[in-house]
């Protein structure tokens, strides 16, 4: 895509929830020209997607840039550590809950997700 809001804000709200419901990273292409960018919403839009989910937006404006960001996202994706917790006060309402990690060791980076959905109590009868 190039960015460019052309869907309703409820196909956004949509896709957001369905990339954290997945638990999956996100990251996007952008073949845009940041300089000359007619649409430079399109960047805040792919960063609403990306975001979230831990991923981010990449320059892929040329072959060079598109290796390079390919190399990126593998290496994002060979690097990755599981992280867990039991909440104190689980509520099992399948409703989402924000997430925020912080290094204690200073220079680190966290690329993580901004949250995730509770198991509903039907979810977890199965």
């Amino acid at each position: 895509t190039d960015g460019m809001d052309t869907a309703s804000r409820t196909f956004m709200h949509d896709a957001q929830e369905a990339a954290a419901r997945a638990e999956v990273l996100v990251f996007a292409l952008s073949t845009n020209d940041l300089i000359v960018d007619p649409y430079p919403k399109g960047e805040a839009v792919l960063d609403l997607l990306t975001g979230p989910t831990g991923g981010h937006i990449l320059p892929a404006r040329d072959e060079s840039q598109l290796t390079k960001a390919f190399r990126q996202i593998e290496k994002a994706l060979r690097n990755q550590y599981a992280l867990g917790y039991q909440p104190a006060n689980f509520d099992p309402d399948g409703k989402y809950r924000p997430v925020e990690v912080i290094p204690v060791k200073h220079g680190l980076k966290v690329q993580c997700r901004k949250g995730y959905f509770a198991r509903a109590l039907e979810a977890l009868k199965h």
